[in-house]
This record gives structure tokens, sequence and C-alpha cells, in this order.
């Protein structure tokens, strides 16, 4: 299994290279296969098709290990949410803006959305997240007026909107800045009469 997902990564890898380098429409699944050392039938195992790999990339499975056992020594649980937002705008600006952009249009276009094999979420992940959203909760380190789980799918939901604005404007934008900005309006605690709420 760990020499699959190994050679999984690698065909990821060299895809993105290729795509940064040729474009994405310029890339075929034999140019992937070739620079990744397989053949194309190998390709067509890990991957249904082009399409499928790119929307592969859009998930930050990339996103090493060992960051996640980084992030267990932040104490406080605001610090280690604005760690994973920025490791995975880290991730999302190293693909490119063009890989981004065909993963929404391939999103839309095809719903990839409603494709139960592209929604899957690295539960162990999610659940991670989940538990410091809760522990910011419990800190009241973050506002407490809605639940854990709807403030990080927001945060995730927002996440999406702000990389599309990234990858399809003219102008250059700083994505960091623009979403970790919202990030914070988002979980903002404000003061209420009655205290915090």
């Amino acid at each position: 299994m760990a020499r699959e997902t190994e050679k999984k990564t690698e065909i990821r890898k060299n895809a993105i290279k290729l795509f940064q380098d040729k474009g994405y429409d310029n890339v075929t699944v034999v140019d992937i296969a070739s620079s990744a050392g397989i053949s194309k039938n190998t390709f067509y195992y890990y991957f249904t098709s082009k399409e499928d790999l790119i929307m592969d990339l859009f998930k930050p499975a990339d996103i090493p290990e060992d960051f996640f056992m980084y992030l267990m020594e932040i104490d406080n649980p605001l610090d280690r949410l604005n760690a994973i937002y920025e490791k995975m705008i880290e991730y999302y600006t190293g693909l490119g803006r063009e890989i981004i952009r065909k993963a929404l249009v391939l999103n839309i276009t095809n719903d990839y959305a409603l494709d139960e094999k592209t929604q899957k979420v690295n539960t162990s992940r999610a659940s991670f997240l989940l538990r410091v959203y809760k522990e910011a909760q419990e800190k009241k380190l973050v506002r407490t007026d809605i639940s854990s789980e709807k403030m990080m799918w927001i945060s995730l939901t927002h996440l999406m909107g702000c990389l599309q604005i990234w990858a399809t404007s003219p102008a250059q934008i700083n994505l960091k800045k623009m979403y970790m900005s919202h990030f914070e309006a988002m979980i903002h605690v404000k003061e209420t009469d009655d205290g915090i709420a």
C-alpha cells in the first residue's frame, strides 16, 4: 500500500511540473505516464483520466504528515488554525493559477462536486481540523454562536471562493492576505452587553 501511495505521489508531482511547464491543455496522459516512468495503462490504474488527476491535485494531499505533528506542538488553537490555512494556501499557490482554474472549471462543468469519489474528505484531517475548532471555541478564542462544524465548513467553502477569485482575476492577488483577513473576520469573537458571544 505504501508503494502504491508513493507511485501515486510521483505521478502527481510529475503531472504538476508538466502542467506548469507546458500548460494543462498541452499535456497528455502519455506525457504524464512517460515522465513518471510508467505505462499509460499503469496511469489508468491510479487515475481514470487527466481530469480525475487534476481534481485529485485540487485536494491538498501533498501536505506532509509531519506538518500535522508540528501542529500538535502549537498550544494556542487559534495559532494552529492559522497555520493550517496558511499551509493549505501555500499548497494551492504552489500548484499555480492555471491548475486551480482548470480544477474549478472541471468542478462546475462535469459535476465533480456531485461525484462521491472526488468529494471524499480525508477524515483524519477533517477530524483534526474540527477538534482544533472545538478547542478554540472552548477557550473562547473564536466565535461560539455557530457550531464548530459549521464554522469549519464555512471557512473551507470560503477558501474555495477565494481560490476562484485568485485563479480567475487578471490582477495579481495575494491569496494568503485575502483569505486570512476574511478568515479573521469570520471567526472573530464579538463583544456583547452580556460578555463574549
